[in-house]
């Protein structure tokens, strides 16, 4: 073999083995890339499982708060001791009826029109003021209300609605948005919880009245007139009482300098706030915070309907007359 040959195989093999040798070397990289990845991997997905579980944990914890609650209200509802029933005439926006609001939650069952009901029922056509001894009736039969709009009392068939105990609801306030400060224009709730308290029962009134969230003024409100209603022998009594706080206070706002409650001209008056506690605005109940606009065409219309007296002496004329 020529010199050439020979020179050109020893090229080749050195040639070869560097090849060899640099496979090997990316060979190794690779392999070692290949081990740092599945370790990354591991602990990518172990970090992801850990995550994944600490959020089901969450989750649970969520589920069980809410279950927990709805729970507490399912029981709250089968353990209410009272049968509350109603009329609905279908004449009130669904959106912003207490009494379907109370009827969806399970405190209260519909009536049908004819449908006869043996509780306490408060009508604006009784002939009888409710008084703390109807206390065993409500108790023993219940309690029921006619859901209907004051704006049309004409149309109402009350003949249809048969009741064993047809009762009247003294002077209150209302403080629902929809009469917000209007007297005696009270809403199916505000009806329950007026007597519920003067039964001697206002812990049941308490519990409807927390699923609104302005329920608490009705009572904050209207606390002096139902303790004096309370304090009563019967209904009579009621009217009794009634009659006299209407005179007192009558004769209270023809005193300029007088702060009662009912003083139309005190720069602070507002029938659901104390004197110094007025918002810059307030919160109603989501299902009727589109009717604010509502609500100050209310309050606007508060003044007139108080200093005129037309509803106050018409429920006292007829209340004078049982």
């Amino acid at each position: 073999m020529s010199r050439n040959s020979r020179k050109i195989k020893t090229e080749i093999s050195k040639s070869s083995a560097k090849t060899s040798g640099h496979n090997k070397i990316k060979s190794g990289a690779k392999s070692r890339h290949s081990r740092m990845s599945k370790e990354e991997c591991f602990l990518h997905e172990s970090d992801t499982f850990s995550s994944a579980l600490q959020n089901s944990d969450n989750e649970l914890d969520e589920n069980n708060s809410e279950n927990d609650s709805n729970s507490e209200e399912v029981d709250e509802v089968e353990n209410f001791p009272i049968d509350l029933a109603m009329w609905d005439l279908i004449q009130c926006d669904p959106k912003k009826c207490s009494g379907r609001k109370l009827a969806r939650l399970g405190f209260v069952r519909t009536l049908r029109l004819t449908q006869r009901f043996t509780g306490v029922v408060l009508t604006p056509v009784a002939t009888k003021c409710i008084g703390p001894d109807d206390r065993e009736v409500v108790e023993k039969c219940g309690l029921g209300v006619v859901d209907c709009s004051w704006a049309k009392l004409a149309e109402t068939p009350f003949s249809r609605m048969k009741c064993a105990h047809p009762r009247l609801l003294p002077y209150l306030i209302a403080t629902n948005p929809i009469n917000y400060g209007n007297p005696c224009k009270l809403s199916c709730v505000e009806a329950f919880a007026a007597a519920f308290w003067i039964v001697g029962l206002k812990e049941y009134g308490q519990i409807l009245l927390g699923k609104f969230k302005w329920g608490h003024s009705f009572y904050e409100v209207n606390e002096e007139l139902l303790e004096m209603y309370a304090r009563c022998k019967d209904g009579s009594e009621v009217v009794q009482k009634q009659n006299e706080f209407l005179k007192k206070e009558k004769e209270s706002r023809l005193n300029d300098n007088s702060e009662d409650f009912f003083n139309m001209s005190s720069k602070n008056f507002n029938p659901n706030r104390m004197v110094g506690e007025m918002p810059e605005s307030d919160e109603y109940d989501d299902d009727i915070e589109e009717e604010k606009d509502e609500d100050s065409k209310s309050i606007k219309d508060f003044n007139h309907n108080l200093t005129k007296q037309d509803d106050i002496d018409l429920l006292k004329t007829k209340l004078e007359n049982i």
